[in-house]
Formats: C-alpha cells, structure tokens, sequence
C-alpha cells in the first residue's frame, strides 16, 4: 500500500503501510524532536541568545512549501512530517522572543 492510498483511504489504515512506509512516517515525525529539545533548553535556561530567530523563521517557511508539495501529491508522510515542523517551529519562534534578552536584536 502507497502513502497515497493511506491519504485517500485515511489515517485508520496506516496499519497497511509497507515496512519502509511505516519506518520513513515514524523518522520524519521523530526527526523533528530536535525542535522539542531547543524549545525545552531555551525555556530550561530562560535564555535564547545563542539560537537565531531568522533560522526557525526560515524552517517555518520551508514547512509550508513541503506541506504544499505533500498535499499536491497526497503523500501523507511529507504533509504529516512538515505540518508536525509547522507547528514546532512556530512554537520555538515563540519561544525565542519570550526569551531573548535584547529584544532589537532577534536576527
């Protein structure tokens, strides 16, 4: 079963996804961990000075270009792992300025 049959047929079927399939939907998810561990140090250290602002805002706008394509050839693992680095990356852009020192300087 393609990732386009899981899309057309839905999330209940992801049980009948090849073994590649489920290994490459649970790296993409897992790969965005990353994000979840800056966010955790940033607000651990209740400082944001050593990470760059523009970079999550690139990552952010990266997301939405993968979440295009994803949706445009119904590939559930690019949209579901995109859409997961959306999320995230706004989450840590928020972050960021809720912690950076010197508000003027966030680039």
């Amino acid at each position: 079963m393609s990732t386009t049959d899981v899309w057309e047929k839905g999330w209940k079927n992801l049980g009948n996804m090849n073994p590649i399939d489920k290994y490459m939907l649970f790296m993409a998810i897992f790969g965005k961990a990353f994000l979840v561990l800056q966010i955790i140090k940033i607000i651990v250290d209740k400082s944001s000075e050593s990470v760059s602002f523009i970079a999550y805002v690139l990552y952010f706008v990266v997301s939405i270009s993968w979440i295009l394509f994803g949706v445009h050839y119904q590939e559930t693992i690019v949209t579901t792992s995109s859409f997961i680095g959306l999320v995230f990356s706004l989450v840590a852009m928020i972050v960021v300025l809720l912690y950076k020192d010197n508000k003027s300087d966030i680039f």
